[in-house]
C-alpha cells in the first residue's frame, strides 16, 4: 500500500544520499516465482537460490516490504480456479491485488553456455503496466546485481548489493548426482545400447527391467538391436529401424522405458490387413449377417486414401449370396457371388488394395463366406526386400 511521504523524511533521504527514490513511501511487492526456463532438470536447482537471493536483498531495500510468502500460496492456492483462462498480464494483476500487493515480480532463467541470463517482470498492480530487467552471468553477484535493477525498476533508488565476497559461482552447486535407467523390453538378449554404447542385453521378460546404473543427469538416448527383424516402423512411409527413445535423467532419481520392439513382419501383417472377415452361415441357425466398415488410411506416400467395405450375406433352402460395396477415393465397386451360380469366389485389386471374396457350401446345411482387403503396398517380409535394396 502507498502513502505519501512527509517534507521532512524526504529531506531526510536527500541528505543521507539516497538517490532516485520517488515521492510515494513504501511498496508492497510479491514474488510470484522463479521458473527454469530451459527445460533442463538439471538447473531446476538454481530456482530456490535465486528467489532465496533476491528476497534477501529486497527485504533490505528502501521503501520495499515483501508480501509474506506462506500467504500468497494460501491466497492463491484458493483463488487458482477464478485465475484460470486470464492472459498472463490479467493473471499477474489479479493476483498482485488478491495478496495486496502493489508490485508483482516473476522471473526466469535459461543457461547459455558458462552463464545463466536471469530475467524479471515487474507489473504494477495498480496500471497494469509491465517492466523488465535481466542480467546475465555465472556467480551470486549476477543475482545482487539483478536485485539492483530491480530495485530501480520498482522505486528508482540506486542500490548495491554485490559484493567482492559473493562472487562464489552458482553453476557449481548443481546436483550432479548420478541417475538410473529401467529399460523393459519383450525381446531376447537384445543388444542394449546407452548413447551409441554397450551396456548389456535385455530380458526378454516384460516384468523384469534391465538396470542401467551410474547414469549422468542430462539427456540420453537409448537403443535395443536384435537384427535385421526386430524394431519399429515409422509411418506412414514404412521405415524399418531399431527402437530408441530419448530420456532426461534428473540427479538421484531412477528412470523408466519401456521398449516398443515387435517383429517386422507382426507389424506389416496388421497393416496390410485393412478388412479381413470370415464367416459360417447355418441353415438352422445363423442364416445371414452384414457388415460395414471405414478402412480409410494413408499410403506410403503420404497420400490419404478413403475406402470402406460394407455388405451382407445369407443362406437359405441350400443356397447362399454375397453382395460387397468397396467404396476407394470416392468410388463404388459393387460384387455380387452365388453358390448356385458357379461363381463363388473373386479377387481383384483397386487402387493401392486388395479385394479377396468368397462363398463355398461344402455342406447342405452352411456355407463360408470370406472378404478380405488387404494393402498392397505393405506386406510381410518387406523389410527383407528394403534392406537388400539398400545394400545394393
Amino acid at each position: 500500500m502507498k502513502r505519501l511521504c512527509t517534507p521532512i523524511l524526504l529531506l531526510f533521504l536527500i541528505l543521507t544520499g539516497i538517490q532516485g527514490i520517488s515521492a510515494w513511501g513504501d511498496s508492497a511487492v510479491a514474488l510470484s516465482g522463479i521458473e527454469n526456463s530451459g527445460g533442463d532438470p538439471r538447473h531446476d536447482y538454481l530456482s530456490g537460490i535465486v528467489e532465496g537471493l533476491l528476497l534477501f536483498d529486497l527485504s533490505r531495500a528502501p521503501g520495499i516490504v515483501l508480501v509474506n510468502r506462506g500467504r500468497m500460496e494460501d491466497v492463491l492456492d484458493e483463488q487458482r480456479l477464478a485465475l484460470t483462462g486470464l492472459t498472463a498480464e490479467e493473471k499477474s494483476v489479479e493476483i498482485g491485488r488478491l495478496v495486496g500487493a502493489d508490485v508483482l515480480i516473476h522471473g526466469t532463467y535459461v543457461f547459455m553456455g558458462q552463464d545463466v541470463l536471469l530475467s524479471l517482470t515487474i507489473t504494477d498492480v495498480e496500471s497494469g503496466s509491465v517492466k523488465a530487467v535481466s542480467e546475465r552471468g555465472s556467480t551470486e553477484n549476477t543475482i545482487h546485481s539483478l536485485a539492483g535493477k530491480l530495485v530501480a525498476a520498482i522505486n528508482g533508488a540506486r542500490v548495491t548489493f554485490a559484493d567482492p565476497d559473493s562472487d562464489r559461482s552458482i553453476l557449481s552447486l548443481q546436483d550432479e548426482k548420478p541417475g538410473e535407467i529401467l529399460l523393459y523390453s519383450n525381446l531376447v538378449d537384445a543388444e542394449i545400447m546407452l548413447d551409441g554404447d554397450f551396456v548389456g542385453y535385455t530380458t526378454g521378460d516384460s516384468r523384469v527391467p534391465f538396470l542401467i546404473p551410474a547414469v549422468s543427469p542430462g539427456l540420453h538416448r537409448v537403443e535395443t538391436d536384435l537384427g535385421q527383424d526386430f524394431g519399429v516402423v515409422d509411418l506412414p512411409e514404412v521405415v524399418f529401424r531399431n527402437w530408441s527413445a530419448e530420456v532426461q535423467v534428473r540427479p538421484g532419481v531412477r528412470s523408466i522405458l519401456r521398449a516398443e520392439e515387435r517383429h517386422f513382419n507382426s507389424i506389416l501383417y496388421d497393416l496390410q490387413q485393412l478388412f479381413h472377415l470370415s464367416e459360417t452361415l447355418y441353415s438352422d441357425r445363423r442364416k445371414e449377417l452384414s457388415f460395414k466398415d471405414d478402412l480409410s488410411f494413408t499410403d506410403r506416400k503420404g497420400h490419404s486414401v478413403s475406402a470402406s467395405v460394407s455388405g451382407n450375406a445369407a443362406f437359405e433352402d441350400g443356397r447362399g449370396n454375397l453382395n460387397v460395396l468397396y467404396s476407394y477415393n470416392g468410388e463404388d465397386h459393387r460384387f455380387s457371388l452365388d453358390t448356385e451360380s458357379g461363381e463363388g469366389s473373386y479377387e481383384t485389386e483397386i487402387g493401392n488394395t486388395s479385394l479377396r471374396l468368397s462363398i463355398e457350401s461344402r455342406y447342405s446345411n452352411s456355407c463360408s463366406i470370406i472378404v478380405y482387403v488387404d494393402r498392397t503396398d505393405v506386406y510381410p517380409g518387406l523389410h527383407r526386400e528394403e534392406d537388400k535394396q539398400s545394400a545394393d
